[in-house]
């Protein structure tokens, strides 16, 4: 059975704030509901995310109220980033809660959805379960045994055929979500009743996504550390854009912290991005040297270094200190 659907259009924003808002709407919407991220003019759309600056022309005004559709206006003036008013959402959101009972009442009641947390959705850590140290998760991807029974707290995840390279997921747990309750050993064959084996996933696409997905999963590398991917990832299909312009920044070489602010998201979504190929084999620590991402920059560091190590030499010399 297909999951029910909520239909979004985001538009007149640029690339960085659609991302930041397309996480923050992930944060709130259930997984068992798939999003899907339209135009303005595509039919059935649930819900209009536009910058007030357009939202006062003829032509979109005439599309959302003809249609009747949901709406909200997007303003980065601080007038209040706490509640929303007159259907404006204020940037930054510094909370969502107002966000999720906006959506509740506007959209989702229409829907006749409710925004609980389906099975295997775990929105917030378990303090019984401390986070994980990635390589628990790669080990994983080499374990000798030819069938491996994935599970956390609420049950059953996945079996992974290491023979076959694939897995077979659990038909309750599509959204591939866990925390630090994670555990694995060999499977059993009462384990199979759990999983359907009628659509295997490809291992490190499944392995890629739990973790991308999984905000309490594991320890976070340090943000000054660089990283280089070896290949390019498979993005998940609601994360495409933001996946590939990481793996564009990661195949050439980077720093962690240097990435999320030049790609203005959050270090932790970077963060998780890293231990996510961490996962699948799929990227190693290396030196900042044979890093080739936004060169200028490393090179305009290292020309500041070398303009202040002369400077202080300069005191020193003269000033013998």
């Amino acid at each position: 059975m297909n999951k029910p659907r909520i239909n979004i259009a985001i538009s007149g924003l640029g690339l960085v704030t659609t991302e930041k808002l397309k996480l923050k709407l992930r944060e709130v919407i259930p997984s068992s509901l798939d999003i899907h991220w339209g135009k303005l003019n595509e039919a059935e759309i649930h819900l209009v995310l536009i910058h007030e600056f357009f939202f006062e022309t003829a032509n979109i005004q005439k599309i959302i109220f003809s249609n009747n559709l949901a709406y909200l206006k997007i303003s980065k003036d601080n007038f209040s980033q706490k509640d929303i008013i007159d259907h404006t959402l204020y940037l930054p959101i510094q909370d969502t809660k107002y966000l999720k009972s906006w959506l509740e009442t506007h959209v989702l009641a229409k829907l006749q959805i409710e925004l609980a947390p389906p099975l295997g959705n775990l929105s917030t850590p378990s303090p019984d379960f401390p986070l994980l140290d990635v390589q628990f998760i790669a080990d994983i991807y080499d374990n000798l045994h030819r069938k491996v029974h994935i599970f956390d707290q609420l049950g059953s995840l996945a079996i992974v055929d290491h023979h076959q390279h694939c897995v077979w997921i659990n038909s309750q747990r599509t959204q591939a979500h866990t925390d630090g309750s994670l555990q694995y050993n060999s499977a059993i064959i009462e384990d199979f009743s759990n999983v359907s084996r009628k659509y295997p996933l490809n291992l490190e696409d499944w392995l890629f996504e739990l973790v991308w997905n999984s905000h309490h999963l594991c320890i976070l590398p340090h943000a000054s550390a660089h990283f280089k991917i070896k290949f390019w990832p498979q993005p998940t299909a609601t994360d495409r854009k933001l996946i590939l312009q990481l793996s564009a920044c990661f195949i050439q070489g980077a720093e962690i912290q240097h990435v999320a602010n030049k790609l203005g998201i959050d270090i932790e979504v970077v963060q998780r991005f890293i231990n996510a190929n961490l996962a699948i084999h799929n990227a190693e620590l290396v030196n900042a040297k044979t890093c080739q991402f936004d060169q200028n920059h490393s090179q305009e560091s290292h020309q500041d270094v070398s303009t202040l190590r002369s400077f202080f030499g300069k005191l020193k010399r003269r000033f013998g200190f």
